[in-house]
């Protein structure tokens, strides 16, 4: 049983065994000078009390009156900078002899323990509140800007569309990633993105003609009244949607219909991390996406891995069957653009293409001139 000490009375906050006979129960308040608990954790009273009918030292009993217990072991829980927190006890129906201070050891080695949860539950309690009130605070301010990377046909180096890349200006300087995974884990990544979204959807007028805006979401995010307001008044043959890397999905009826309605206002669906895993096969195979991004990690050196190449051509037969196109993510080497093209990926981005920069500068055209990416901003 784990006590609690509130002003004048003691309240029982967790009970473990059958507790029924001594008239218990979780919440139940019971006045100090009824129980052993206040004795013990002033110091002045027994830990164990082996026959509580003959050693009552001025109490009914341990528990409260008219609780029948015959035998009792408490100790106090302190915190580490000395708090009294609660304290923890055992009870019995019948006298017990053969209770001894190893069992008050015991028990203070238990006691121990749940200190040290209990701390730690009040460092991550303050830990979330700390995110929390830091995203909080990112979502009334402007520490979130957007950078727009251009995604180039392979073959003539026509950009045709961005993607709109979220990045942080606030403290702790950290990888976008984090700052979502924080977002989530505190009930607030939802927001997150939709603000990302609307703040992509801002350079919008600043793409040249025929570029797509590709914007990135959860499943959950998806599925929200939220975000087909975000969207509703833009023409839908602007846009792309992106479902965000390693994406949980709950509910795949919820999120087809959601895409479904999307599709029909000329939305295109992309789903990334092709080749990085099960899951984001599955994402193919139930979503049926109009685009397929080929993960950067089989992207890298596909010009000198025979496997990667394999990989690809087999996801590329897939899109194929599928009517989906392929974009390779990720594209940093000359080598690597070549393979993909004699592989026939129709689409690539990365650093060699075009890095991500402000809506203003995203180019017409990205030219190829040997080992050398020239960039066409006319």
């Amino acid at each position: 049983m784990l006590t609690e000490f509130r002003a004048s009375t003691l309240v029982i906050r967790q009970i473990a065994g059958n507790v029924d006979v001594f008239g218990m129960r979780v919440g139940l308040e019971i006045p100090l000078g009824e129980t052993y608990c206040a004795p013990i954790a002033e110091g002045a009273g027994p830990q164990v009390v082996r026959d509580a009918q003959r050693e009552r030292h001025g109490r009914e009993s341990a528990a409260g009156p008219g609780a029948v217990v015959g035998a009792y072991v408490g100790v106090p829980v302190v915190l580490s900078n000395g708090d009294l927190f609660e304290t923890l006890c055992c009870l019995s129906r019948r006298a017990e002899p053969g209770l001894s201070l190893g069992d008050v050891r015991m028990l203070g080695i238990i006691a121990g323990l749940l200190a040290e949860g209990l701390e730690l539950a009040g460092h991550t309690t303050r830990a979330h509140k700390l995110k929390h009130d830091r995203l909080r605070g990112l979502l009334t301010g402007e520490g979130l800007k957007i950078v727009l990377q251009p995604i180039v046909e392979l073959a003539g180096g026509r950009v045709v569309a961005v993607e709109a890349l979220s990045r942080f200006t606030v403290e702790p300087g950290r990888a976008p990633d984090l700052w979502f995974a924080d977002a989530a884990a505190v009930g607030l990544g939802v927001e997150l993105e939709l603000l990302a979204i609307r703040r992509a959807l801002e350079h919008l007028d600043e793409l040249p003609p025929g570029v797509r805006l590709s914007v990135n979401a959860s499943p959950t995010t998806l599925c929200t009244s939220e975000f087909s307001d975000v969207l509703a008044p833009i023409s839908g043959e602007r846009l792309a949607v992106e479902i965000t890397e390693h994406a949980r999905v709950d509910d795949y009826s919820a999120l087809r219909a959601a895409l479904t309605r999307l599709r029909s206002g000329g939305v295109q669906l992309m789903v990334d991390d092709a080749g990085a895993g099960f899951a984001s096969l599955k994402h193919i195979v139930d979503l049926q996406p109009d685009v397929i991004k080929l993960d950067l990690s089989l992207t890298r050196d596909i010009d000198t891995d025979p496997l990667r190449r394999a990989l690809a051509a087999s996801l590329l037969a897939f899109a194929s069957e599928i009517g989906a196109s392929i974009i390779a993510e990720g594209i940093e080497t000359y080598g690597e653009l070549e393979a993909l093209r004699a592989l026939g990926v129709t689409y690539g981005q990365g650093y060699l293409l075009a890095r991500p920069g402000p809506g203003q500068q995203v180019p017409h055209r990205v030219a190829v001139a040997g080992p050398r990416i020239l960039v066409d901003a006319a």
